[in-house]
C-alpha cells in the first residue's frame, strides 16, 4: 500500500443493508494485479475483492477456532513425558522387536 488506509463503514441504524468499506491510497500495482486475477477468475473487481476479503475473514475464524480446539484439548489430554528410549528398549526386549 502506498499510503494510510481508511475503512469507511456505512451502517444505516435499523437497516438490514449490509455495511460498505472504503479503502484509500491503494498501491496502482495491486489494484492492476487484482483487475487481472478478477479477470481470469471470470469476476468483477468488485466481486474479487468481496471474495477475497469474505475467504480471508472465514480462513482467520477458522484458525482461532482450531487454536481454541487446540488448547482445549491440550487441557484436557497433557501431552505425556515418554522418553522414547526407553519405548525402543521395551520393544525390542519383546516379540516385536525379534525376527521370526
Amino acid at each position: 500500500m502506498s499510503g494510510p488506509v481508511c475503512y469507511h463503514y456505512d451502517i444505516n441504524a435499523g437497516s438490514t443493508k449490509v455495511p460498505d468499506i472504503l479503502i484509500r491510497d491503494v498501491a496502482k500495482e495491486a489494484i492492476e494485479e487484482l483487475r487481472a486475477q478478477a479477470k481470469r477468475n471470470g469476476r468483477s473487481l468488485q466481486s474479487e475483492l468481496k471474495m477475497i476479503l469474505e475467504s480471508e475473514a472465514e480462513d482467520r475464524r477458522k484458525r482461532r477456532d482450531f487454536a481454541r480446539r487446540a488448547a482445549l484439548l491440550s487441557e484436557t489430554f497433557p501431552p505425556q513425558k515418554t522418553d522414547s528410549t526407553d519405548l525402543i528398549r521395551e520393544d525390542r526386549d519383546t516379540e516385536h522387536g525379534r525376527d521370526e
